[in-house]
């Protein structure tokens, strides 16, 4: 019932695919999650979605994933992919998958005009992490690889810088980009 370009792939690119994950076992996986209050980007501008604890995006750890790499519920971490870093606060989530670490999109507005709310959130924008280049893209669908990112998250290595979108000095950006 597969299509054919799918079988076809099946046979030909998985077991390279899989080749490459066990040579990296304890490699952890960035993935999306949304927010039930802050469900898209454009929520990000009505006050009362982003009040109180809800300024900003976490990145979200089992605590045994935390715990091995010294990191701690409220700890800064730094996220690093082959596409960039973030520096942004951990939560902890007994309900994730340990391997898993995930991130809330639609938030780093920092910069962006006409957005009075939004511009005064602390959110990093997790595309930051994504690679480009016709490398980054998915073969079969043609769409960004977006899911399932490798990723190394580590204490940060500096402050918070909350008026930045990944959270990190202008010089760090560049430095790490």
């Amino acid at each position: 019932l597969a299509p054919v370009a799918l079988a076809r792939q099946a046979t030909t690119s998985l077991e390279t695919t899989f080749d490459e994950e066990r040579r990296h076992p304890g490699r952890l996986k960035l993935i999306t999650k949304r927010h039930v209050k802050t469900h898209n980007s454009w929520t990000h501008n009505e006050e009362s979605f982003v009040a109180g604890a809800r300024t900003t995006n976490h990145v979200y750890m089992h605590p045994e994933d935390a715990k091995a790499v010294g990191l701690r519920h409220g700890d800064l971490a730094d996220v690093r992919s082959a596409g960039g870093v973030v520096r942004i606060p951990v939560q902890l989530l007994d309900d994730l998958q340990p391997g898993t670490v995930a991130i809330p999109h639609g938030w780093g507005h920092q910069h962006a005009r006409g957005l009075s709310v939004a511009s005064r959130t602390t959110g990093v924008n997790v595309n930051v992490l994504a690679e480009s280049g016709p490398d980054a893209v998915e073969a079969l669908s043609g769409m960004s690889r977006l899911t399932a990112i490798p990723v190394d998250v580590t204490p940060a290595a500096g402050p918070l810088v909350p008026e930045s979108w990944t959270g990190m000095a202008a010089h760090e950006e560049v430095a790490n980009g």
